[in-house]
């Protein structure tokens, strides 16, 4: 019979040698074992890696050695039955033979050398070692703190396209913070798979590696919508100003709302020249939440072109937009409601008022009413009040909160300045400031009511004291 065998293994037909040799394998016999020691030089990959696999069962240390040279067979199936019959075979051996495999290119070929040196007992001796062992066993972050050694393992695993472990490598390589690994990065951003790209494109910006832009900036136009928006994302903290033409081009028309988002938020960090005109289309947008970023983003940029595409959104059918819409205006002008801007939209606030959408109507009614009450009290105001007396109670006003202000400094400076104007609306203020828990400002505020010969009535007793006190120690 293992004459019928060996003349098998001579036929030309792959299909009957590999049958043969499973055969052979089947019967234990160890007669079988230099036919299959030949079988591992088949030119056939199947042959080969069924020989491999029977070498294993046999438990034959004459075994050892043709399956060590195998780890080095041109195919990496076979590489990778030889490290896992090696494993049942249990010699040692076979340990630095298989230690070399770990740095091989195939994953399959790595992760059973891995396995087989753990059967073995084998522990990792210097750092690279322990690396290799680690990415090996699909545990990169493992091997995050070894620095080159790391991403030297690591660019294995990315650049094998059939590994699934490649997103996690992408991560592992951005918690390293190696700039050595920003090159191996890059090659992972062509990568077929979206979830590696979008892995790549976060370990990148992690590293903080500004240089990088310039392989970013053509994954705005990836097919991933994720990828899409990763990438405008950290382009965007990097403030890359390149990004402005794409988003003016094609972002703010992605399909995609979340794209759409965070290329307004980029604009709001970049704040380039175009950025007002970018936004004030964002106001517009379908998606709500792309509206209140656009808002958000203006209230940034003190730039008055905004004002009137921001008066238009407080009429806007969602609550939180018209709110943030109301808050960048008060950003950018407080007296917003008189400005030509807001004037030139009255047109447009007063059509809404026939919109079918009760909250735009209603707020459209609310916009108009607030301009209108505005402009009505400055010109009542004008035509009654001195302006210089204006700008004077203006100023007591302003001191007089002062007076409660955290810094110590500030309110002890508005006490004084409040004596020094030598009016009677400051006493109250003043009185009070008497109190103050730091000594000094209660000091100023005495000197500045004895300065304003305040005399104390008869329910002001303590206050009195108080003063007396104050002045005393002076």
């Amino acid at each position: 019979m293992l004459w019928w065998n060996l003349q098998r293994l001579k036929s030309k037909n792959p299909q009957t040698r590999r049958q043969t040799v499973e055969a052979m394998v089947a019967t234990g016999n160890a007669s079988a074992l230099e036919p299959l020691k030949e079988a591992l030089k088949d030119e056939d990959v199947e042959v080969r890696v069924a020989a491999a696999k029977g070498l294993g069962t046999f438990k034959d240390e004459r075994a050892v050695t043709p399956l060590i040279s195998s780890l080095v067979d041109r195919n990496p199936q076979v590489r990778a039955t030889a490290a896992q019959s090696l494993r049942q075979l249990g010699d040692v051996r076979a340990i630095n033979s298989l230690v070399y495999a770990l740095k091989d290119d195939d994953h399959n070929v790595r992760w059973q050398a891995a396995n087989s040196l753990n059967s073995l007992g084998w522990r990792p001796e210097t750092d690279t070692e322990f690396v290799l062992r680690s990415v090996a066993m699909g545990q990169p972050d493992d091997a995050v703190n070894y620095g080159k050694a790391a991403v030297e393992a690591l660019e294995k695993i990315l650049k094998d396209k059939t590994c699934p472990r490649r997103r996690a490598a992408a991560i592992a390589l951005g918690k390293t913070g190696d700039i050595s690994a920003v090159k191996v990065l890059e090659y992972a951003l062509r990568d077929e798979d979206g979830q590696v790209r979008v892995a790549a494109i976060e370990a990148i910006s992690q590293i903080g590696h500004t240089p990088s832009a310039s392989a970013l900036l053509p994954l705005l136009r990836d097919n991933d919508r994720h990828v899409r928006a990763v990438a405008i994302e950290a382009l965007g903290r990097m403030a890359d100003v390149r990004i402005v033409d794409p988003i003016a081009q094609f972002l703010l028309n992605d399909s995609s709302w979340d794209v759409r988002k965070l290329a307004v938020e980029a604009l709001g960090r970049i704040r380039h020249d175009r950025a007002t005109e970018l936004l004030c289309r964002a106001l517009v947008d379908d998606d709500h939440d792309v509206r209140q970023t656009a808002a958000n983003s203006l209230g940034q940029i003190p730039d008055p072109r905004s004002v009137g595409p921001l008066v238009l959104t407080l009429k806007d059918a969602n609550s939180s937009v018209r709110q943030a819409a109301k808050a960048a205006l008060h950003q950018i002008d407080r007296q917003w409601e008189l400005s030509d801007a807001a004037h030139t939209v009255i047109p447009q606030l007063e059509a809404a008022l026939k919109d079918k959408d009760y909250w735009v109507s209603q707020s459209a009614a609310d916009t108009l009413a607030k301009i209108n009450d505005m402009r009505q009290r400055v010109q009542e105001t004008a035509s009654v009040v001195n302006p210089e007396k204006q700008r004077r109670e203006f100023a007591v006003s302003v001191l007089s909160d002062t007076l409660h202000d955290m810094d110590r400094d500030l309110r002890q400076a508005a006490a004084e300045a409040l004596g020094r104007m030598g009016d009677i609306a400051v006493v109250g203020p003043l009185v009070a400031a008497l109190d103050d828990q730091d000594e000094w400002v209660g000091r100023a505020a005495a000197l500045a009511l004895n300065h304003l010969n305040w005399k104390p009535g008869p329910e002001d007793g303590r206050r009195s004291e108080k003063m007396k006190a104050l002045m005393y120690r002076i």
